[in-house]
């Protein structure tokens, strides 16, 4: 207690590892360890802390399976150690112990936006087809949709579930915008279903630009927004830039 008023995270850590030794039944010393170490993910060289977390986490729920915060705690950290099946897994056991929280309808769907931009992106580039438009009409549009459109479906839903009780969370928002975008390209020969999308894809956009960050509803657990969508025109373009 006397490390952690000092701000010493390493040094509160030192002790607490100290407690599990001495009663390794200890989940509340273990949750401890975990919530201080997850700082560490997803910052540079911070991978061996995350780590620490991770094993912390683990702890928890082996000792106290209905702990729903550390499912939670353990997802965020998977995610951020680029373990997504395993972020996924644990967001879901989260989820089923308390059916109507946020922050794991949006690691969820955050997960999925992150699947489905992905695959979606990744086949543009692996069949050359240079912007969105083109790909609603693509030979290859068909494949890429009926991979990818219940993923995005399913984002959209958890995303909304997420918002019903975090109304103002930009990274909700952000996961929202991304989405819609990416179904729009799969919106085979749809023009109208690729303009609606990309309508609720640029509401969301402008909507989380006009959110002021000071009433930003924020979920400590949810895996952070993701950047905007991709600009029409790419570098792998091989075409030469409009006049």
């Amino acid at each position: 207690m006397v490390a952690y008023a000092k701000s010493d995270a390493r040094g509160t850590l030192e002790y607490l590892r100290y407690a599990v030794a001495l009663d390794p039944k200890m989940s509340k010393a273990y949750f401890a360890i975990g919530s201080i170490a997850d700082v560490w993910c997803g910052v540079d060289d911070g991978a061996a802390l995350c780590q620490v977390a991770i094993d912390a986490y683990q702890s928890v729920v082996a000792l106290e399976p209905s702990r729903q915060d550390a499912w939670k705690g353990l997802a965020h950290a998977s995610y951020l150690m680029d373990r997504i099946d395993q972020a996924d897994i644990n967001y879901r056991r989260a989820l089923l112990l308390a059916p109507n929280d946020p922050e794991s309808f949006g690691g969820l769907a955050s997960i999925d936006m992150g699947a489905a931009y992905r695959s979606v992106y990744s086949s543009r580039i692996e069949h050359n087809v240079a912007t969105e438009r083109e790909l609603i009409d693509s030979p290859f549009c068909g494949q890429i949709r009926e991979k990818n459109l219940t993923t995005i479906n399913e984002g959209i839903e958890l995303a909304h579930k997420a918002r019903e009780v975090k109304n103002k969370n930009l990274d909700l928002m952000a996961v929202l915008c991304l989405l819609h975008a990416t179904r729009a390209q799969i919106q085979c020969g749809n023009r109208n279903g690729f303009e609606d999308d990309m309508k609720v894809s640029k509401r969301w956009n402008r909507l989380r630009a006009k959110t002021h960050p000071s009433i930003d509803q924020f979920l400590w657990n949810m895996p952070p927004g993701p950047p905007p969508p991709l600009p029409t025109r790419h570098w792998w373009d091989p075409r030469p830039a409009p006049k």
